[in-house]
């Protein structure tokens, strides 16, 4: 059937099938984000030391 021939969906139908898509399409992304969380942010415990980048010349 093509769209001529096919009868309209009801608006709840089309609600429904947009609900859908919109459910996949964050579960997608809610992956996408918890694969990559690991790499986006160090510990909060790690220790910072080393050099700040600041002028240390108070000696």
């Amino acid at each position: 059937m093509d769209q001529q021939t096919r009868a309209p969906e009801k608006p709840r139908e089309r609600v429904e099938k947009e609900r859908h898509r919109i459910k996949k399409q964050e579960d997608e992304v809610t992956q996408q984000s918890d694969d990559s969380f690991p790499a986006s942010d160090p510990p909060s415990f790690t220790p910072v030391k080393g050099p700040t980048g600041e002028n240390d010349n108070t000696k």
